[in-house]
């Protein structure tokens, strides 16, 4: 039998550390994560805002297929370009400051619209009769080059 070495039996066993924990966490971890969420939520937010703008194009060309077949039924060309012009108006409040488009009118209106659509249809073509045959039911030009140049503007401004 072995040697008992005296006060042996008074030792206590080795207890390790219990393992780290990872709650809670050190506070730099909490802002990561508050960082982590609010990119996440930006993403999303800006997915969703593409594609809710991308909807708007498809849906006033639509629109204008509908106010053209409409125009080829009845003929009312006065009532075709105020169509038109609601159309457009409507798509530029989707898309751009409505502080800045709700109020115009007139030249201005058509200026805004060529600035937009990147062309002068509107200011010194066709596109004039957006704004001259809501005052003179009489206006007549080439319907279907009005159609095409409406059309033109839309697909322009998709982005």
């Amino acid at each position: 039998m072995p040697k008992q070495i005296p006060g042996l039996d008074q030792l206590k066993d080795i207890h390790l550390p219990h393992g780290v924990s990872i709650w809670p966490l050190a506070p730099v971890y909490y802002g990561i994560i508050l960082i982590c969420i609010f990119a996440i939520g930006l993403i999303i937010f800006f997915v969703l805002r593409h594609r809710q703008a991308a909807k708007v194009p498809k849906a006033a060309l639509k629109t204008l297929a509908d106010i053209q077949n409409r125009f080829a039924d009845d003929n009312n060309f006065h009532h075709a370009t105020k169509s038109l012009s609601i159309l457009l108006k409507r798509v530029c409040l989707a898309k751009y400051d409505r502080h800045k488009v709700a109020s115009l009118e007139g030249r201005a209106w058509l200026k805004f619209l060529d600035d937009t659509g990147k062309m002068n249809d509107f200011s010194a073509g066709d596109g004039q009769l957006l704004v001259e045959a809501a005052y003179n039911p009489e206006a007549k030009t080439s319907n279907h080059r009005l159609f095409a140049i409406c059309e033109k503007w839309i697909k322009r401004n998709k982005a």
